[in-house]
């Protein structure tokens, strides 16, 4: 079955619902993440619990399906629950893993949870297919927030705040807004703490959006894709200077190699780059729509999945050591230096 990523907690309420297989996929990171973290506290899962939890990704998945298979047939004896967690983010073709999953529907899976975490996947794909059709099934599908939410929740802040807007106003306000929605709760939160500390008004709400860390931190990622290493490196030292958050600049880079990933797959699909560029859920303004086509064409599909798994093992080692976070930032600009200069 498909479910909204909103009706988890409702769906889970069920206990005929806890042991199931979820896929949770899409092209929204910051929902995504959400999503998939909700239904871990939910089941009460510790994803760092050894003897109930198990990890697997899709390399393993790859070399060795049996390892899946055998983690199945082993239950837990310190829980009665197992929890499998998957991760098939970087899959160089999914079509290579669906013969694992038809295999794993035939198996007896009470008592284990399993929970597939994955990224862009075509709405007609045999996955979800598959998931979809099997009796305790659940797909969720993780995309842009539609701008009449963000509208409706803008507006609602503004109304708290009373601040006069016109319409004008709030769709430039909107335009400062990202399709990730972690990165725009993190904004929500930004306007939060500045209603607590002064009286809002349209300049400082300006103000506060336009935070000069986004523009820094975009100069780091277009210096780092396009090749120029050194700039890029001056870039981080700003950064630095600014104290903006290395986690920050993680996720930033992660949703920018997404983005790139979502324009590889729609032209293998047969669409022009110009139109790609234009769809309006895809929010690449004018002046980056040139940025956006070298480095599509600069950056593969492998490399960009590459790039993906070093920045979310960078993003880990920067919240695990916070102390040394800007070193582990640099080492994954000079990984970033090599995968450019790659063929």
């Amino acid at each position: 079955m498909k479910i909204n990523p909103k009706e988890i907690s409702a769906y889970l309420k069920n206990p005929s619902n806890l042991d199931s297989i979820f896929l949770i996929y899409g092209s929204n990171d910051g929902l995504i993440n959400k999503t998939y973290n909700s239904i871990l506290q939910e089941l009460d899962i510790d994803k760092n619990d050894p003897f109930s939890t198990i990890k697997i990704n899709i390399n393993q998945i790859l070399n060795d399906k049996s390892l899946l298979f055998d983690e199945i047939q082993t239950y837990s004896v310190f829980d009665k629950n197992k929890n499998i967690l998957i991760d098939i983010r970087n899959a160089p073709e999914l079509k290579n893993i669906k013969n694992v999953f038809d295999e794993l529907i035939t198996y007896n899976l009470s008592n284990i949870r399993i929970i597939i975490i994955a990224s862009y996947i075509k709405a007609n794909d045999k996955i979800i297919d598959l998931i979809n059709k099997y009796e305790k099934g659940v797909c969720i599908a993780c995309y842009e927030p539609e701008e009449n939410l963000l509208r409706q929740q803008l507006k609602n802040y503004i109304n708290q705040n009373q601040i006069q807007l016109s319409e004008k106003d709030i769709s430039n306000l909107l335009s400062e807004f990202s399709k990730n929605t972690e990165i725009n709760e993190n904004i929500f939160e930004k306007l939060d703490l500045l209603s607590l500390s002064e009286k809002v008004t349209l300049q400082n709400l300006t103000d506060t959006l336009n935070d000069t860390s986004d523009i820094e931190i975009n100069e780091l990622i277009n210096n780092s894709l396009n090749g120029n290493h050194m700039q890029a490196i001056k870039v981080l030292n700003k950064c630095k200077k600014s104290k903006i958050p290395c986690v920050s600049i993680c996720k930033k880079f992660i949703y920018k190699f997404k983005l790139l990933e979502k324009i590889i797959l729609l032209n293998d699909e047969g669409l022009p780059l110009e139109k790609i560029l234009l769809q309006p859920n895809l929010r690449i303004f004018y002046k980056e729509r040139e940025i956006v086509i070298k480095q599509v064409k600069k950056w593969n599909f492998q490399k960009i999945q590459n790039s993906i798994y070093k920045f979310i093992d960078t993003e880990i080692k920067c919240k695990k050591m916070s102390e040394i976070d800007y070193f582990f930032l640099e080492n994954a600009l000079l990984f970033l230096k090599v995968q450019s200069q790659k063929i």
